[in-house]
């Protein structure tokens, strides 16, 4: 199973926001200029993380990005449910029936491997189900985003 790199930078996403100081929400652009993508790419992820109740938004002058809910409370699966798709492992294509001709032999065949794969998937959600960001994390602390990017500005705007 591979996955999208937005899992990735969601789980980033998460990580800034709990550790963001009073839970000031912070803004896209911030977030994007940290981690390095586009702010258009990353308003896309925020959106699915809005979306799926992981990330909540406020408006206006001093509006931005926090965490919905407490890290304890967000599992793997949850920022994978809300970054990919909702296609299963397998899909069922009916290519098994033009080897197997015999409808009472090929169609068995075809949902036992479907089977396999629901079985497999079952127990992935199931491992992914059992981490919370939380306990991965093991955030202990709290920062000012704000302060470290005005401050990272400044100490290049010297060196340049």
């Amino acid at each position: 199973m591979r996955f999208k790199s937005g899992v990735e930078q969601a789980i980033c996403i998460l990580a800034m926001l709990a550790l963001q100081a009073n839970e000031k929400p912070l803004r896209s652009s911030l977030i994007s200029e940290r981690l390095g993508v586009s702010d258009s790419y990353l308003k896309k992820i925020m959106r699915q993380l809005v979306v799926h109740g992981l990330v909540s938004s406020d408006s206006g002058r001093e509006g931005g990005f926090r965490l919905a809910k407490p890290l304890s409370q967000i599992t793997l699966l949850d920022v994978v449910e809300g970054i990919e798709t909702d296609e299963h492992f397998a899909n069922v294509t009916r290519l098994p029936a033009r080897i197997f001709t015999d409808p009472d032999r090929g169609i068995p065949r075809q949902a036992n491997i479907v089977d396999a794969f629901n079985v497999a998937e079952s127990a992935y959600r199931a491992q992914l189900q059992q981490f919370n960001l939380h306990q991965l994390l093991m955030i202990d602390r709290q920062v000012d985003w704000e302060t470290i990017m005005m401050n990272g500005r400044k100490s290049e705007h010297a060196n340049g």
